[in-house]
């Protein structure tokens, strides 16, 4: 990337169109090539160590998803008023919502949506839905998309390298949830659920851990 920089620092203006042309698609070929190497590394980290648990509120945790997002214009992100307290790793949750919420704006048809984050709890833990007004994920795919390497369509084709539902399914079955997909139409529903309180795989969690037991 940085010898391609150079070259078109150099000899930017002397190149005839169709050179620029190449060059250009190079930087950014090296720059897919870059992000994607980065979520293999993140997938191949997931779950790797068990990570401290924090004391926060869902109302923290999704204003920071929302600030990381920063919605494009035509697009809202809207979240509860109400606060749940965890105590549970929060890196992993919020590599999970951001993953979620940034593939709903990614995969919209449309250039105006609305994403709408839901929180719920059930028992010892706590149900996230994640819904979009988006073109929705026909039944035969919505299997294949925690897949690694699976990709739809973006809205932008550059978009995307097929990792990071795979991601998300990995941390989230790590501390012993599930993941599914609800889609009938237009319009998609990421449904997942988290531990309130996580103590690790070293011991069994007062609260947090029901019939799954000890996450793998």
């Amino acid at each position: 990337e940085n010898l391609a920089t150079w070259i078109a620092e150099d000899v930017a203006d002397e190149l005839p169109e169709e050179s620029a042309t190449h060059l250009s698609t190079l930087q950014e070929r090296v720059r897919r090539l870059e992000g994607f190497l980065d979520e293999l590394l993140q997938y191949s980290r997931a779950g790797r160590t068990d990570e401290k648990s924090e004391d926060f509120g869902t109302a923290a945790l999704l204003q920071s998803v929302h600030d990381v997002v920063a919605p494009p214009a035509g697009f809202t992100v809207a979240f509860p008023d109400d606060n749940l307290d965890l105590t549970t790793p929060r890196l992993p949750l919020e590599q999970v919502l951001l993953n979620l919420v940034s593939n709903a704006i990614k995969h919209h048809d449309r250039p105006e949506g609305r994403i709408e984050v839901r929180v719920m709890p059930i028992g010892n833990r706590v149900e996230f839905r994640v819904i979009d007004d988006g073109a929705g994920i026909a039944p035969e795919y919505q299997v294949r998309v925690f897949r690694m390497f699976h990709r739809l369509k973006t809205r932008n084709p550059a978009d995307g390298s097929g990792v990071g539902l795979a991601l998300v399914k990995k941390l989230v079955e790590r501390y012993g949830g599930h993941v599914e997909i609800e889609s009938k139409g237009r319009g998609c529903t990421f449904r997942f659920t988290w531990p309130r309180t996580w103590i690790g795989t070293d011991g069994v969690a007062s609260v947090g851990l029901d019939a799954c037991g000890e996450s793998t």
